[in-house]
């Protein structure tokens, strides 16, 4: 099944960072991340709420 590509963006990361998620990916396969585009989607969007998550909670505080 092909992907659209106008769905997808490139970004430049350092090599050595590439490598190292490269690395812990081939370590750790029981995790199930098929790529370093995947592991890099899923930890941003997990960064992202958290974030989001701790802003709402920063604000509700300061209301109440």
């Amino acid at each position: 099944m092909k992907q659209n590509t106008d769905a997808w963006t490139a970004i430049r990361i350092p090599r050595a960072f590439k490598d190292s998620i490269d690395l812990f990916l081939i370590e750790h396969p029981e995790l199930g991340y098929r790529s370093v585009a995947q592991f890099l989607v899923d930890s941003g969007r997990r960064r992202l709420e958290e974030l989001n998550a701790a802003l709402s909670g920063a604000a509700r505080g300061a209301v109440e």
